[in-house]
């Protein structure tokens, strides 16, 4: 804590300044003098230009071009700082990795300030994660679609040809001899079509099972509610209505390989989101979002469908190879062409790159216009909040809070400053702190920032990074006072709040520095969060996706689309014309149907029960934590105070020394061999520091000779120091400073010493 120490004997002026803004926002509502009330106005005007307008010194963004610059700045700055080390520079693995990882913070971290890193992350966590499971997935699809609809194809030509030669028995079957594809049940149409029905219905079949288990598991686990239950069952009632119409229009046999395509694309893309996990900004989803994002995806789907068909992109159920007539000249194919039919790898990969390409556009869009209504709502708050003119009570504690997040972050940005530079000069530190303040505005107020998910912390994490926070603020003269009202004026309030603001941000912080969770799935604990994944992708997300598809698919069966030969002048020119609109314009307007059911049905879902009372849990932990870091700073104050042993234990300060000094202490009782030895953190060779307890108070040993002390509250340290130095003869400095070592050490290790406090249960409250 050197570095804290130093930074406090320079008293940054942000600090100050900050919290006299603060005392001045509360003196505001007990009723100023018109001349107090503009000093109060100008000071919050002077935080919202920080705020809103980024005043004061440098540029919060980082360009794409600024990345070269930014990599060698980096590789110096380690370069100059293990030089002065005396180390060995980078050598060139240390430089790469360096890089690399520099590079993933632009890329897949997405950490850096500015809109044009923000938005490089953006695209290539999106592109990762979404782009290329729709890619892969898409292709495996059509791959299902195509072997499916190719086995009935096959049955259904080789039944017609069957029928001509019973019509003529003079004319052979041209497909005589020729093997079915896949499987024997595709010789015959019975038999195709008894595969056709399992396929079909296994996937209607998985696509209710996991609405039904989904929703038992919501209701068991309290996170469900009616929204929720209602939109899964108007789901599985509308996917059998719509199956329903296209049996009684004999549209059925046209389904089963779309079904089939539907299950395995959910699957593929199940499986790739619960492996890849991601990080938004975006906390609110509203209603009005959500139909402009629907509205959006509706318009890309009707120039995707287009694009599709003018550009002949027809692969899986719809390959060219495989159809019973040819598209254009609608002459029949034979059994023979049909099984002879290849897949067209070059449609089916282009299919899938249009259809990925979408599925980005989607998830950016639908992102960034929510986090757009979000950030919306966040500087319309922050600037009623930061106003002087409202004096409601919600906006006075929104006020006291929003102060103490910047306060909070000031600090946090001058004393993560003078930890790696503690020769910076006040107007250094204060320019950190201000860069502080702006980064929190940036993070509450930026676009959409989307990047791959990070490991969790752990809840020892959680807790040491909480215990290292507290103790900084302890060392800073903040202390933790539980009874204090949250929203009272007075100082102890002020610091409460600012104590949950600092721990707060340095806990999101840690969250923000783990490493990506990819990184990890190879532990025992990432295959344990990769199956919750999985199951929760697959009962809350998976079963939205099959029933759109099946919606969308058994509307588009109940379409009569033919190509016109006045539509197609040449073989070379693809479909165009009135029936690439008709089914452009119905896929569109069922997706515009459909899609916020896709997303309402996952984000009407409450939390678990669970999960509340794990955060329930943490608070009281972490108030807990507070009051236990705010009496061993107490503690420390009264160490550090000459004379003071009021309030300290003999097990509390032989154990603080003991860490302090570096070696055990040993204390005698009653000059008997009763004796109790203090162990000191780091076990060395050396030999314990021994001194003696009548009773009547501490004496020394020198020279195997007891030695008389002064009783007096000093009395322990001199003990001490004379068996230490083996001198009757102690001076005052000497227990100065031996006291504020013991002090420091309690405030640096403070976790250390909780044992030794009056237990939680017997606390007053």
């Amino acid at each position: 804590m050197a570095v804290i120490s130093r930074f406090l004997s320079r008293a940054p002026s942000l600090a100050n300044i900050s919290e006299g803004v603060q005392q001045e926002a509360v003196d505001l509502e007990a009723g100023l003098s018109a001349a107090e009330q503009q000093s109060a106005q100008e000071a919050a005007e002077a935080l919202r230009q920080v705020v809103f307008k980024g005043s004061g010194g440098g540029t919060a963004h980082v360009e794409l071009a600024e990345l070269l610059e930014e990599l060698c700045s980096d590789l110096s700055k380690v370069d100059a700082l293990r030089k002065s080390k005396g180390l060995a520079p980078l050598d060139e693995t240390e430089r790469q990795a360096r890089a690399i990882f520099t590079i993933s913070r632009y890329l897949f971290r997405n950490e850096k300030p500015g809109a044009t890193a923000r938005w490089l992350g953006n695209l290539t966590s999106s592109g990762v994660r979404t782009g290329l499971a729709t890619f892969m997935a898409t292709m495996a699809r059509n791959l299902g679609a195509f072997a499916m609809q190719q086995c009935l194809n096959y049955a259904d030509a080789l039944a017609q040809e069957g029928q001509i030669a019973a019509a003529n028995p003079a004319t052979q079957p041209v497909s005589e001899g020729s093997n079915p594809p896949y499987s024997a049940l595709c010789a015959s149409t019975e038999g195709a079509t008894t595969l056709a029905n399992i396929f079909g219905g296994l996937m209607l079949g998985t696509m209710a099972s996991l609405h039904l288990v989904g929703a038992l598991r919501d209701l068991r686990s309290g996170a469900a509610n009616f929204e929720s239950l209602l939109s899964r069952y108007g789901q599985v009632s509308l996917d059998a209505l719509l199956i329903a119409i296209a049996i009684n229009n004999s549209s059925w046999e046209s389904l089963p390989s779309w079904l089939t395509a539907a299950g395995i694309y959910s699957a593929g893309r199940g499986v790739s989101s619960a492996l890849l996990e991601r990080k938004t900004n975006v906390g609110e989803y509203s209603p009005p979002a959500l139909a402009l994002a629907a509205a959006s995806y509706s318009v890309a789907q009707f120039g995707g469908t287009m694009a599709q068909n003018a550009l002949g992109l027809w692969g899986g159920a719809t390959a060219d190879s495989i159809r019973t007539a040819d598209r254009y000249t609608e002459a029949r194919r034979s059994a023979l062409e049909i099984t002879e039919g290849r897949h067209p790898w070059g449609a089916n990969a282009g299919h899938a790159a249009l259809n990925a390409s979408l599925e980005v556009f989607d998830e950016l869009q639908y992102l960034a216009v929510n986090r757009a209504f979000q950030s919306a709502k966040a500087k319309r708050q922050l600037r009623t909040i930061l106003s002087t003119k409202d004096t409601t009570p919600q906006t006075r504690i929104a006020r006291l809070e929003e102060i103490s997040q910047m306060h909070a972050a000031a600090l946090r940005g001058m004393i993560d400053y003078a930890r790696i530079n503690p020769d910076a000069s006040n107007e250094a530190l204060e320019a950190a702190g201000a860069n502080a303040v702006r980064e929190y505005r940036n993070a509450k107020l930026e676009g959409v920032r989307m990047s791959l998910a990070r490991t969790p912390a752990s809840e020892r994490m959680l807790e040491e990074r909480a215990n290292r926070a507290l103790i900084e603020l302890a060392s800073l003269g903040y202390r933790f006072t539980p009874e204090a009202p949250a929203d009272g004026p007075g100082k102890a309030s002020k610091h409460n709040r600012l104590i949950a603001a600092y721990v707060a941000q340095s806990l999101e912080k840690l969250k923000q520095d783990q490493p990506l969770e990819i990184s990890t799935l190879s532990t025992c604990a990432g295959w344990q969060r990769l199956g919750g994944r999985l199951v929760n992708q697959f009962l809350n997300v998976e079963p939205y996706r099959q029933s759109l598809l099946h919606a969308l698919y058994s509307a588009l069966s109940l379409l009569s689309l033919r190509v016109r030969k006045e539509q197609v002048p040449n073989d070379k020119q693809r479909v165009l014309g009135v029936n690439n609109a008709v089914e452009a314009s119905w896929t569109a307007g069922l997706t515009l149907l459909l899609y916020p059911q896709l997303k309402r049905g996952v984000q009407s879902r409450q939390e678990p029960e669970a999960q509340r009372e794990t955060a329930a849990r943490r608070k009281a932990r972490m108030d807990e934590l507070a009051l236990d870091i705010a009496q061993i700073a107490d503690l420390a104050d009264a160490v550090r105070q000459p004379g003071s042993w009021e309030r300290i234990t003999e097990d509390l300060a032989s154990k603080a020394v003991a860490n302090a000094v570096g070696r055990p202490i040993r204390i005698r009782h009653n000059m008997q061999r009763n004796e109790r030895t203090m162990l000191a953190r780091e076990r060395g060779a050396q030999s314990p520091v021994e001194i003696v307890n009548d009773g009547a108070g501490y004496r020394g040993i020198v020279e195997n000779q007891i030695r008389e002390t002064q009783p007096d509250g000093d009395s322990f340290f001199r003990a001490v120091l004379m068996n230490m130095h083996q001198n009757a003869d102690v001076p005052d400095h000497a227990i100065a400073d031996l006291r504020q070592r013991t002090s420091q050490e309690l405030l640096n290790n403070a976790r250390d010493y909780v044992q030794f406090l009056t237990p939680p249960s017997a606390r007053t409250p």
